[in-house]
């Protein structure tokens, strides 16, 4: 009887729709909580008494999870027994349709955040309670717009339907455009002046219609004989922009996502294509890419250096990471000018960029829902509970964007474990952080709420959260029986990242078992910034330090010019930087570090000298002797075969050159000559050469050493180098 009053309830919008009435109801929630084979026995009995009409989805894994953008479905059913991703819950969240419904299938909710399984614990750390899903159970039991239907439970709360506001009075065509929004967005991105560049940012939050936007622009430019490239992630989530475009060409063909219609072509190419990156290419007049935030900094702007016409699209919420982030931390750094904010505005009398006499970028906003009503109660929910947004949440930037300053005598400093937290509090951290980091993801504030390694540092002001840090407890007795192993390169247990790299980069087992606080993340208030709040965080976190008896604290970043005087003017020494660039920001990571024991001190004049040799390359002949007692350890551990080439190729230049001058040492540990004029690459004085390069170069080792690939090369040095000093 139960089981057929839900599947009256989850059906009735679409059962109404089919015996031709026209109600418009909001999306909905359903929990179906309970033993794993009462949850499946209801769902297996509900979508066998579905209408043939409707549209089913079931997702039970994140392997679905990149497929889920550019489909929809009236109903989807999201498996959360065995494990829970927010991520995941709001990719599939946004796949459905009006009147739909999100179907949660959880353990019993007063034993799921007890049953919650990750695989993101740092190394000596359990999580036997979820905080985090406390919390969502919390608000799915306190929503009143949520269905729960349990071996002991059924609620069902009242369809709801939308205020659905006039559309008489609209000055577009219907037929083409979802919303008033997007028909402006159309002109702005169709009608420019041809002797000038076009360039554009098109934002919005999930099913707004930013695909379909982009597949009637690209119809007209289409129509109008242009040559598009539009690139994205995966080709599969650019569906429904081919889907529209073809909509409204009609008569094009399409096949294999590329389009041909008159002289004009739509076609997608992989992020990597070479046509991406062509210089101004005669074969291309326009590139869209799609999910912009999703994709590495520096190749975006290679793509956007290499053409003049271009759109950038991106989700502000998401899986793919902080569209918010990209807009505000990113782009400015894509672009040499500040984008004109159209918001749908008509652009007329906007002079052009003095610099290059290009226009403005412009940048278009979608605010209006589409693919659901305005109010719908599965979009709150996911604000609320996945990304804590509330109505009012960046009133900290607000608040304080007209004063000059905010005295740092009258702020509070707290350090405390998120969990601990009110919901006011937590969702301004949150908002907090998400804003200064562009990659922040939904999982990743699932991680900083539960995660038992994590302390969190705030300052606030008047109730509001002004600055904030997240500080990962690294290092320690977690560490004591592993050290060794991580020191060589053996082992690399999840987490403790700077307790790693650090014994690994000295090759000192006792550099793993200090006790660290690493500051993950800090933030300040943007209306805050450069007035000494971040500066007094940090002099604050130092003095609990010492309380803790903590050794050092440490922090990697992308290192820049400011944020390299930023740590170093705050007692950090830079003690390492990683000799590639992050592929997705392009930046190149620096590892700074603030001695706060005596022991902690020592090591760090170790660093520093290793710091030292590494950055000017000293010749061999002056490599002080801690430092050479440091390289042979890690070049032995090269030959044992637990570190890599790359960590040890400045080492062996200096080995080449050794060989090269006939040395009968290196660094105290005598060359066996013997072995030496039996070896194949090694006692060849062109090879020495073409190998004595500080970079690596790949192709040429290849060549010199007769070598297949990275791997090939080394397994011969391994084998070369030890018959060396056999």
């Amino acid at each position: 009887m139960a089981l057929q009053q839900l599947a009256d309830w989850l059906f009735t919008p679409f059962l109404e729709y089919a015996h031709g009435t026209t109600p418009r109801y909001h999306r909905r929630i359903l929990v179906i909580s309970g033993t794993e084979s009462f949850c499946d026995s209801s769902c297996y009995a509900l979508i066998a008494l579905a209408p043939q009409s409707i549209t089913i989805a079931q997702f039970g894994d994140s392997k679905t999870r990149k497929h889920v953008l550019g489909t929809e479905c009236d109903i989807a059913f999201f498996d959360c027994q065995k494990s829970f991703s927010a991520g995941d819950m709001m990719a599939v969240a946004g796949t459905i349709k009006h009147g739909g419904c999100l179907v949660l299938i959880c353990p019993d909710l007063k034993q799921w955040a007890s049953k919650v399984k990750t695989s993101s614990l740092s190394h000596g750390y359990t999580l036997t309670y979820s905080s985090y899903i406390a919390r969502m159970v919390e608000k799915l039991k306190s929503n009143a717009d949520v269905a729960i239907y349990s071996d002991s439970q059924l609620h069902l709360p009242t369809l709801r339907q939308p205020l659905i506001p006039a559309l008489d009075n609209c000055h577009y065509d219907k037929q083409i455009f979802a919303s008033d929004e997007q028909a402006r967005g159309f002109n702005e991105l169709t009608t420019f002046d041809q002797s000038k560049p076009c360039r554009a940012l098109v934002t919005a939050p999930r099913g707004r219609g930013k695909s379909s936007l982009l597949g009637i622009v690209a119809s007209e430019l289409v129509r109008q004989g242009k040559r598009i490239l539009l690139t994205s992630s995966l080709s599969d989530n650019v569906a429904q922009i081919f889907k529209f475009a073809n909509k409204q060409l009609g008569v094009a063909y399409i096949g294999n996502h590329h389009i041909h219609c008159n002289q004009g072509e739509l076609k997608w190419v992989a992020p990597d294509n070479e046509q991406l990156t062509a210089q101004l290419s005669q074969h291309t007049d326009f590139i869209i890419v799609d999910e912009a935030a999703s994709f590495p900094l520096p190749l975006l702007k290679t793509i956007i250096g290499s053409h003049q016409n271009w759109i950038l699209s991106t989700t502000l919420q998401g899986y793919e990471g902080s569209g918010n982030g990209f807009v505000q931390k990113l782009l400015p750094t894509l672009l040499s000018s500040k984008a004109e904010d159209s918001e749908g505005k008509d652009s007329e009398g906007k002079g052009p960029d003095t610099e290059g006499n290009a226009p403005l970028p412009k940048h278009i906003k979608l605010t209006t829902p589409l693919r659901w009503y305005d109010e719908d109660p599965i979009e709150q929910f996911i604000l609320d509970t996945c990304l804590f947004e509330k109505s009012g949440s960046n009133h900290v930037q607000q608040e304080y964007s007209e004063r000059i300053s905010v005295n740092i005598s009258d702020t509070t400093f707290t350090l405390s474990e998120v969990k601990s937290l009110n919901d006011d509090m937590l969702c301004q951290v949150m908002q907090l952080l998400t804003l200064a980091h562009y990659q922040t993801t939904p999982d990743d504030l699932m991680r900083l709420v539960d995660s038992p390694d994590i302390q969190l540092a705030t300052l606030t002001y008047s109730n509001s959260v002004i600055a904030a840090a997240i500080i990962n407890v690294e290092g320690g007795k977690p560490f004591a029986s592993l050290a060794q192993q991580i020191a060589t390169g053996e082992r690399r247990p999840k987490g403790h990242l700077s307790a790693q790299r650090l014994a690994l980069l000295a090759a000192d087992a006792s550099l793993a078992t200090l006790k660290y606080w690493r500051i993950n993340r800090i933030a300040v208030s943007p209306a805050l910034q450069s007035k000494g709040y971040g500066s007094f965080l940090l002099s604050e976190i130092k003095s609990c330090a010492n309380q803790h008896a903590i050794d050092a604290l440490t922090t990697s970043y992308g290192t820049t010019t400011a944020l390299d005087s930023f740590w170093t003017n705050n007692g950090f020494s830079i003690v390492d930087k990683g000799r590639k660039p992050n592929k997705a920001s392009g930046e190149t990571s620096a590892l700074a570090f603030c001695a706060m024991t005596e022991a902690a001190n020592q090591s760090l004049k170790l660093l520093m000298s290793l710091f030292k040799w590494q950055k000017d390359r000293i010749d061999i002949a002056t490599v002080p002797e801690e430092i050479q007692a440091i390289l042979m350890k890690k070049l032995q551990h090269f030959v044992a075969g637990s570190r890599p080439l790359d960590d040890v190729w400045l080492i062996l230049t200096l080995l080449f050159a050794a060989l090269k001058d006939n040395e009968n040492a290196f660094f105290g540990h005598a060359i066996n000559q013997k072995k030496k004029g039996s070896l194949r690459y090694l006692n060849n004085n062109d090879v020495l050469t073409a190998m004595s390069s500080h970079e690596i170069n790949i192709a040429q080792l290849k060549r010199q050493l007769n070598a297949n690939g990275i791997k090939d090369i080394t397994r011969i040095l391994r084998e070369e180098i030890k018959l060396l000093f056999m």
